[in-house]
């Protein structure tokens, strides 16, 4: 154990989870990072959006793909870390359980392995999730992690709720494990969309925006994320 004073910290690193629905600008949102500090890890089908940028991408295909980026960050001198998206990772931690233990049935990678699942193997697939997530927040930089949304319904109230696209305790828990919590939200204004992001939590959703002492944490803020560093971080280029 190491006793600290809160004066003496000076600098620290965000952790950020951005979750919301399909073309939400999720991945597009990595553009407004500082490019040459930033290193991608990529488990979606399609990187179309970031196409042209000089931008170093990771491209998972495996939870084992995984394991091995972990390492590549962790001794990358860049020090922002964009993980694109957790959902996907969930899939492939999926499939991972199923064939790691559950090796006789030899299902085929498409998402209908669900009902080959126990209670234990949902367990895992929270413990492993909620472990990664932990590990990458915890490296000395500043990390994002996207993630999809899902809606299901609160059975106290009746309401829908809205929460990141993951299953089980990761789904209830993740939100939990980042200074800052933002859903992105689109609306249509005329005959054309407009971006936001939602860091407040209210009533359906999650949103979290925790800042250092003194400052005032907004309802929403506009989807950049070298906006969002300079904020919080009191000085851009941080």
């Amino acid at each position: 154990m190491k006793k600290i004073n809160a004066q003496d910290v000076q600098q620290f690193h965000l952790n950020a989870l951005l979750y919301g629905a399909t073309g939400t600008g999720k991945t597009t949102s990595a553009s407004t990072l500082p490019l040459k500090r930033t290193i991608i890890i990529s488990a979606e089908a399609g990187i179309l959006s970031l196409a042209g940028l000089d931008l170093e991408i990771l491209v998972i295909e495996s939870w084992a793909d995984l394991t091995e980026a972990f390492v590549v960050v962790k001794n990358s001198p860049k020090d922002i870390v964009f993980v694109d998206t957790l959902t996907e990772l969930n899939e492939l931690a999926k499939v991972h359980i199923l064939h790691e233990l559950r090796p006789s049935l030899q299902r085929k990678t498409d998402k209908t392995y669900e009902s080959s699942f126990s209670q234990d193997d949902w367990g895992e697939l929270g413990r492993r999730m909620l472990t990664m997530i932990r590990s990458f927040r915890d490296l000395d930089k500043h990390v994002i992690m996207t993630c999809g949304e899902s809606e299901r319904e609160d059975q106290a109230s009746g309401c829908i709720m809205v929460k990141p696209g993951l299953n089980g305790q990761a789904r209830d828990q993740a939100p939990t494990l980042y200074d800052l919590v933002f859903r992105a939200r689109v609306v249509r204004n005329g005959d054309k969309n407009e971006y936001y992001w939602q860091c407040q939590a209210d009533e359906t959703s999650a949103g979290k925006f925790r800042t250092p002492a003194g400052q005032v944490a907004p309802q929403t803020v506009k989807p950049n994320w070298s906006e969002v560093f300079a904020s919080v971080l009191k000085k851009k280029g941080e």
